[in-house]
Formats: C-alpha cells, structure tokens, sequence
C-alpha cells in the first residue's frame, strides 16, 4: 500500500532553525485508514505525530537528507497510530521541488 504524503518547508525554514519538521499538505484515505488520523487532523501538521517516541531522531535524520535534496531510500521502521499501536512500515521519502 502506497500512502502519498506531500510535504512543504515550514515559514522559517533558513531562519537559523535547524530540523525543524515540515508540514503535511495533503493525506490520502489509505494513510486515514491505516494510522487512524483523517485529512482534517494532518493536512497542515506535522507528521512528527507518527514517530514514536524512541524514533523521533529518525525523524530528524530524515528531514537534514531532505533539505540537503537526497532521496531517503526505503527503509525498515515503526510508526504509530492514534490509539498507539505500533505498525511496521518502510518509508521512502523524496524532496519535492515546486
């Protein structure tokens, strides 16, 4: 299952904030189905939310390669859901450039 999440740079980004994380502009129905959060409650937050909390470094991690412009191939991780369960995914995440 491919769950698409866009991502924009926050307004300060290159403002001397480093890793700061980037905003959700949209959320499919898959990514509502399986992580528990409709559109209504991502769009416009932060997807720090699905990083446990034994995972937020990855998250940083993540961000640094893609504002260097890397691509961040699949990788082996856990994310969480609403009610906290934990689900095992592979994430591959890109830059998007306008």
């Amino acid at each position: 299952m491919r769950i698409l999440r866009r991502y924009s740079p926050p307004p300060d980004e290159g403002k001397g904030e480093t890793a700061k994380w980037v905003r959700n502009t949209s959320w499919n129905a898959a990514a509502a189905r399986l992580f528990g959060y409709g559109a209504e409650e991502m769009i416009g937050q932060s997807s720090r939310r699905l990083l446990p909390e034994d995972r937020q470094g990855e998250g940083d991690q993540i961000l640094v390669r893609l504002r260097r412009g890397e691509r961040v191939d699949h990788f082996e991780t856990v994310r969480q859901t609403i009610d906290g369960r934990l689900l095992d995914v592979s994430v591959t995440s890109s830059p998007v450039r306008d």
